[in-house]
């Protein structure tokens, strides 16, 4: 019996420590796409990884799948993993989706007059301030995404925060491809402050018109 028992225990900890890798190699690679290091397209080169975590290629396949699901990275059946691309079209449609999804949760936001929800908006906004202040592309997207997927988690309606979750990485790969310098970024993160402001004030109307400029550069770089 405690011989049964030692071999579930070290099983349990080869498990452990298969996902720990998993979970390092999966927010390394993550990281690489988010802050443009990877590019649509390019090739993940799995030896690479392997002999800068000194694991075998199960942890770092576990990490790619769950990339793929995310939809940051596309398997090629039996032979490599990408960078996931977006077609010209897709790149339209993503943008013209966001722009509607996010002028329905922010005005249903806007609705509900939620004190506690502005406050924790302004956190993540701070976030992407501080991103921004170091020059970090890839957290400044991170917090980006979050506020915005907030929003719709906040609103109120839960179709609607979770449609916008299922292609949330897509709107983040759409952001990187266009490239754009810390410089316009910075004017995008200041429009966050600017839509809270305006939800604190019920300026419903003036937010619909703010999320046009706030996502427009989404639709003019994907009629580029």
């Amino acid at each position: 019996m405690d011989t049964e028992m030692d071999t579930e225990s070290e099983t349990a900890q080869s498990q452990m420590v298969r996902q720990s890798y998993a979970d390092q190699v999966y927010h390394y690679i993550k990281e690489l796409i988010l802050s443009g290091e990877l590019r649509q397209g390019d090739k993940i080169v799995e030896d690479k990884i392997a002999k800068r975590f000194g694991v075998s290629r199960t942890p770092i396949r576990e990490a790619l799948t769950r990339l793929q699901a995310y939809g940051l990275v596309h398997l090629q059946p039996r032979s490599y993993a990408e960078v996931a691309r977006i077609e010209a079209q897709e790149a339209r449609d993503i943008a013209q989706l966001r722009l509607t999804l996010e002028q329905m949760s922010f005005r249903l936001l806007c609705n509900r007059n939620d004190t506690a929800a502005l406050a924790m908006l302004r956190g993540v906004a701070e976030r992407a301030r501080a991103a921004l202040v170091e020059h970090d592309k890839a957290g400044y997207f991170e917090a980006d995404s979050e506020f915005h997927q907030e929003v719709a988690n906040l609103c109120g309606n839960g179709q609607l925060a979770l449609v916008y979750r299922q292609f949330a990485s897509k709107v983040q790969l759409l952001r990187i491809a266009q490239d754009v310098p810390i410089e316009r970024l910075e004017i995008y993160m200041r429009q966050h402050f600017d839509l809270l402001d305006m939800l604190e004030a019920g300026r419903c109307s003036a937010i619909d018109e703010l999320l046009k400029i706030h996502i427009v550069h989404d639709l003019t770089a994907a009629e580029a």
